[in-house]
């Protein structure tokens, strides 16, 4: 039998995350029992965590494959005619992006009416291997997981060119359009795998829609 307990530790809240693959136990030939330790009280849920847990890391950890280019940084609105907030245009540099690092961001996002408190936003995070594109399923807060209310979190880690350029980062968020000029942002994230991503984010509070965003981004 064979047993990987994964540790994943997340630092900073949203701001930065390591994850620590650390193997126990490896008993190739001997059994569990000799050698003292008792899976007894696990429950079906926790392993089913360790299960995903093992996924996860084999998924963020395999390599592209050869033949296998970096896909140009994209984005799309992927919100409907009821959603409150949409984005016009995004750009973002280098790509691919490597972090820790400068990020260099610029978007146009209108938004039709004051948006409600708390917002929920549902993350969709799939990763490429091979030629497949493949869920990442929420472990710990990372992987395509829903965050309650994003909004104390978007309050603590609002870079502070939003402030200068009238950006609001806190809820609710005024009526109004808001641009972001080509800007170079510091993102102090450590431990992010390499590969090519898609991120698809549902916004809503309650029963209101209020966006969707949807980007393809390659990290080195």
């Amino acid at each position: 039998m064979r047993i990987a307990i994964i540790i994943v530790i997340r630092r900073g809240k949203m701001k930065s995350w390591v994850t620590v693959v650390g193997v126990a136990i490896l008993a190739a030939t001997a059994h569990v029992g000799g050698m003292g330790l008792d899976v007894s009280r696990y429950t079906d849920d926790t392993m089913k965590d360790l299960e995903d847990a093992v996924q996860i890391i084999r998924i963020l950890n395999k390599p592209r494959a050869l033949s296998q280019s970096n896909v140009e940084f994209s984005w799309s609105d992927c919100g409907t005619s009821a959603s409150l907030a949409h984005v016009s245009s995004v750009s973002v540099s280098p790509s691919p992006l490597v972090f820790p690092g400068n990020v260099t961001l610029a978007f146009t996002a209108s938004v039709s009416k004051d948006l409600p408190s708390p917002v929920t936003v549902s993350l969709k995070v799939e990763k490429k291997i091979a030629f497949l594109w493949i869920e990442i399923p929420c472990i710990g807060q990372i992987g395509s997981c829903t965050f309650e209310d994003v909004c104390p979190t978007l309050t603590q880690l609002c870079p502070s060119v939003f402030k200068q350029y009238g950006i609001p980062c806190q809820c609710p968020v005024p009526k109004g359009t808001y641009t972001l000029p080509s800007s170079p942002i510091e993102v102090d994230i450590q431990g992010v795998p390499s590969g090519d991503y898609k991120v698809t984010a549902n916004l809503h509070s309650g029963g209101t829609d209020i966006g969707c965003l949807y980007i393809e981004v390659s990290i080195d």
